[in-house]
C-alpha cells in the first residue's frame, strides 16, 4: 500500500497535468486516496504489533494530538465556528489531520531491511527523478505538472491537479529514506544533491534548504562523543560548499529565473513571505486574546483558510495552550530519546530514518509549516518501531 499512495499519488498527478489521462478522483485525489487507503494501513499497523495495542511515549503523544484536534474539530464544526466557512474549515482541518495519520501508520508499512524494498524504494526515487527534471519548463525554472502552471498551459481550467506542495510531501520522505539506505558516504551526497535540486524545480524552498541541513545537523548530534564522525560531517559540508561553489553560475542562473528560488536573494521582495508576517502577527494578536483555548479558524473568516500562522503556532491558534503543550511535549520525547540513543550508540534504520524525518519536521515546524505536516507523522512512526 505503500507503493499506491507515494509513488502512486504522484504518478497519477502527473498523468493527469501532462493530459495522458482523464482526472477521475476528486481534488487532486489526496483526500479521496487517503480516506480509501487508511484501513489497509491500519491493518498494517495492527499486524506489525501483532495485535497488541501496547504504545511507546511517543505514539501515545502523537496518538493524542491526532484524538484531540479531531475532537476539537467535531466541536466546532457542530457549533458553527467559524462563522463564515464552517465547513471548509472542518474539511481542511479533518484532511490534514487524516493526513498526518496515513503518514504515521504508512511507517508501519515499510521493510527498510529488506534488500529488496530498499532497491525498489531506490529505483522509485530515482524514476521521480527524472520525471520530474524531464517535467521543468526552463524558461521558469519550474515543475510544469503542478497546478496553476498545468491549468494554464497543459490541462482545463477545471482539472483538479496537485500543488507543488503536494510533491514535495511525497518527494520529501522517499528522498530522506533513500539517503538513510545509502551505505557509501559518496551516495548519500549525490542522492542529497539530486533532491535538492528536484525540490529546487518543484519550487518548494523549504524542503530543499532543509535537505541540505538535516543530514549534518543529524550526525552532529548523534556523534557528540565520536570526535572521528564529526570530522566527517564537515568533511561532507566542505565537498558539498565545493560543489556549490563550482556550478555557482549555473545556481545563480537558476536563482534568477527560479520564481520561487529568486526571493531567496532579495527576502524584502517576497510577496509570499510578506503575507506569512501579516499572518503571523494576526495569529499572535488572536493567541493573546485567547491563550487557553485560542481561536479556532478564525484566520479563514478574517481573510482566507491559507491565511494560517506558517509554524508550530498553529497548534496553539487553534487548539489552544493544550494542543500547543502536545507538540512541546513530543519534541522532548523525541529530544530523549534521539540522546539516549546517540550515548547508548543503539541505532538501526528505523531510528535513523524516523530521527532524521522528525528532525526535518520539527525545523519545518518552526519555520514554514503548520501543525499537521504530514512528514510528523512518517517520522513518529519509523522511531516508534525502533529497536529500543
Amino acid at each position: 500500500m505503500f507503493w499506491v499512495y507515494f509513488p502512486g499519488m504522484f504518478l497519477y498527478n502527473f498523468f493527469v497535468s501532462t493530459g495522458a489521462i482523464s482526472a477521475v478522483l476528486p481534488g487532486g485525489g489526496a483526500g479521496f486516496v487517503t480516506a480509501l487507503i487508511i484501513p489497509f494501513f491500519f491493518l498494517q499497523y495492527l499486524y506489525s504489533k501483532k495485535f497488541r495495542l501496547v504504545f511507546g511515549r511517543l505514539e501515545i503523544v502523537f496518538l493524542s494530538i491526532i484524538i484531540f484536534s479531531s475532537f476539537l474539530a467535531f466541536v466546532y464544526f457542530s457549533i458553527g465556528i467559524p462563522s463564515k466557512v464552517t465547513f471548509e474549515m472542518f474539511y481542511r482541518t479533518t484532511t490534514s489531520i487524516l493526513v498526518l495519520f496515513a503518514y504515521f501508520l504508512a511507517a508501519y508499512s515499510l521493510n527498510l531491511e529488506s534488500i529488496f524494498f530498499s532497491k525498489l524504494l531506490i529505483i522509485s526515487f530515482l524514476v521521480l527523478s527524472a520525471l520530474i527534471i524531464y517535467n521543468v519548463n526552463w524558461d521558469y525554472g519550474l515543475l510544469s505538472i503542478s497546478a496553476n502552471y498545468a491549468n494554464d498551459f497543459n490541462v482545463g481550467k477545471d482539472t483538479k491537479i496537485a500543488s507543488y506542495q503536494f510533491y514535495a510531501r511525497i518527494f520529501a520522505p522517499l528522498s530522506i529514506l533513500v539517503i538513510c539506505l545509502s551505505k557509501s558516504m559518496i551516495r548519500k551526497i549525490f542522492f542529497v544533491i539530486l533532491a535538492m535540486t528536484c525540490m529546487v524545480f518543484i519550487g518548494s524552498r523549504t524542503e530543499m534548504i532543509l535537505m541540505f541541513v538535516v543530514f549534518p545537523f543529524y550526525y552532529l548530534i548523534t556523534n557528540i562523543t565520536r570526535p572521528s564522525k564529526m570530522i566527517s560531517v564537515f568533511s561532507v559540508l566542505i565537498v558539498s560548499s565545493l560543489f556549490v561553489l563550482i556550478f555557482l553560475d549555473e545556481v545563480l542562473d537558476l536563482l534568477t529565473v527560479n520564481s520561487r528560488l529568486s526571493s531567496l536573494i532579495d527576502l524584502s521582495s517576497d510577496t509570499s513571505l510578506s503575507e506569512r508576517d501579516i499572518a503571523l502577527q494576526f495569529s499572535i494578536r488572536e493567541i493573546k486574546e485567547s491563550p487557553f483555548f485560542g481561536s479556532y479558524g478564525s484566520y479563514a473568516s478574517y481573510e482566507s483558510l491559507g491565511f494560517y500562522p506558517h509554524n508550530i503556532l498553529s497548534a496553539w491558534h487553534n487548539y489552544g495552550i493544550l494542543g500547543f503543550t502536545q507538540y512541546v511535549a513530543l519534541f522532548f520525547i523525541f529530544i530523549f530519546i534521539t540522546l539516549k540513543k546517540s550515548i547508548s550508540r543503539i541505532t538501526d534504520i528505523y531510528s535513523y530514518a524516523g530521527i532524521v524525518i522528525l528532525l526535518f519536521s520539527f525545523m519545518a515546524l518552526l519555520v514554514a509549516k503548520e501543525s499537521s505536516y504530514p512528514l510528523l507523522g512518517l517520522g513518529v512512526g519509523l522511531l516508534s518501531r525502533s529497536k529500543k
